[in-house]
């Protein structure tokens, strides 16, 4: 493992450890797993770093029924394989008891270009709230019994737990000291169902107004989870995780009545998000990996072909990096990569698009008729591919300081314009795409440009 690897996984395990929900993931082929020691204390083991067959005789994961679960069929790896992406409620812990429940929700992680990247698990204990809506069930029933266990259960709760009337929408109950989205209990009520809807995230109205009409269909015990965005009283949206459950029912046995619970789950949609930024970005500079690049690279010769177009792409590779990186060590080479990410990405415009393969390697796409300052009628896309070039040799031909260091480079930058009409098969029969092929030609470009002297530019 190289030094930006170690530094990866150093900034991934870190994230992880800064949130209280348990977190379990492993890459595509089931490999390389990562847990957070949050979902170590949920499962109560200790961490033993071992697989899931390895840890299984270890464990009892069990369905809400009692039934073992196989391997198979943990909703992990059926997240993995794509067959199951919805939460799912368990029985967990250290075979033989003490048993928690849990719920697990599990997302099949994908690149842009659908690729499947791994499949990642958080683990919310839920017990305390099953136990809480048994009692409060009970608590109806008992109604000299209810008030006093009815607060002391729902004040232990750490989520927002409320009851709703399922025609009119009209809050009946909800925790009185528990705040939700930045409002007290009271103030909800004072806003009523219409000016609560508006509440909600205008793109999560439909999907939400329909989970509560299906909530009149379920049986006892049954639950609906949804997630939506929530405006918090500060004016931010905030994501929430909304489960509903039937709490009362008439004479007929239609619902009227649902219990619900409420919980701000901002931080783990934050930390889903950077997975999937991460499984898509550079580490170092925060720009695009190889993975997006070429996704956009294909996007953008797409485009080309429908308009009758070319696509330029400029392979640039720093020069005197080695040097500085040998002579000042790692930190200063990661400041001036950094540094000329940085630069690179000013030089360039809306329409543009630059990448870090990897070392001092970067490569930038253009799609030249996309410009303000060009004629849309002009057909030729050399010319702004040069003078996009010569821009970045001049942004990064300024020092670069560092830790009371400066730091010199310049760049060699191989063009090539595509797509290539009448291309001829490759010479050991593959089917390279045409992205690929291009970022060939641009590379091989940059080699000729190094071998004039280095701080050329060469057309592929």
């Amino acid at each position: 493992m190289d030094a930006e690897q170690a530094q990866q996984l150093e900034f991934a395990h870190a994230l992880l450890e800064q949130i209280g929900v348990g977190i379990i993931s492993c890459d595509a082929h089931g490999e390389n797993w990562v847990r957070n020691a949050a979902s170590l204390a949920v499962l109560g083991l200790p961490d033993t770093g071992l697989r899931p067959e390895q840890a299984a005789p270890l464990l009892d994961i069990l369905t809400p029924e009692g039934q073992a679960l196989p391997v198979d069929a943990y909703p992990l790896l059926r997240s993995l394989r794509g067959e199951d992406e919805a939460e799912a409620e368990l029985i967990v812990g250290p075979a033989g008891g003490p048993h928690r429940v849990v719920i697990s929700c599990n997302t099949q992680l994908r690149a842009s270009d659908g690729r499947v990247l791994g499949a990642v698990s958080a683990l919310t204990d839920v017990t305390a709230e099953r136990a809480a809506q048994r009692q409060l069930v009970l608590a109806r029933e008992e109604a000299d019994r209810a008030t006093t266990f009815y607060n002391a259960v729902l004040a232990a709760m750490p989520d927002y737990v409320f009851v709703r009337d399922l025609a009119s929408g009209a809050l009946v109950y909800g925790s009185h000291d528990r705040p939700v989205l930045g409002m007290t209990t009271a103030r909800m009520t004072e806003l009523g169902p219409i000016h609560a809807a508006d509440l909600v995230h205008p793109e999560d109205r439909a999907r939400l107004a329909a989970v509560n009409v299906a909530a009149g269909d379920l049986d006892d015990g049954q639950v609906l989870q949804i997630r939506y965005r929530g405006r918090h009283a500060d004016g931010s949206w905030r994501w929430m995780s909304r489960r509903i459950t039937p709490f009362r029912r008439d004479v007929t046995g239609a619902v009227v009545e649902v219990l619900g619970v409420l919980r701000d789950i901002t931080d783990l949609v934050s930390v889903e998000e950077a997975f999937r930024h991460a499984a898509l970005h550079d580490s170092l500079t925060g720009l695009p990996n190889r993975g997006l690049l070429m996704d956009r690279l294909e996007a953008s010769l797409s485009r080309a072909v429908r308009e009758g177009r070319q696509v330029a792409v400029l392979y640039c590779d720093l020069d005197g990096f080695k040097a500085i990186n040998d002579s000042s060590g790692h930190a200063a080479g990661d400041a001036v990569l950094r540094e000329a990410a940085r630069r690179l990405t000013a030089a360039l415009r809306q329409h543009d698009t630059v990448g870090r393969l990897g070392g001092d390697e970067f490569v930038v796409v253009l799609e030249p008729w996309h410009r303000a300052d060009r004629p849309a009628t002009d057909a030729t896309d050399l010319p702004v591919a040069l003078d996009v070039a010569r821009r970045i040799q001049a942004a990064l031909h300024e020092p670069i300081d560092h830790d009371g260091a400066s730091h010199s480079i310049g760049v060699s930058i191989g063009i090539a314009i595509g797509p290539t009409a009448g291309r001829p098969p490759q010479p050991d029969g593959s089917a390279a795409s045409e992205a690929s092929l291009l970022l060939q030609d641009a590379d091989a470009a940059m080699y000729r440009a190094k071998a004039e002297g280095k701080g050329r530019i060469a057309i592929g």
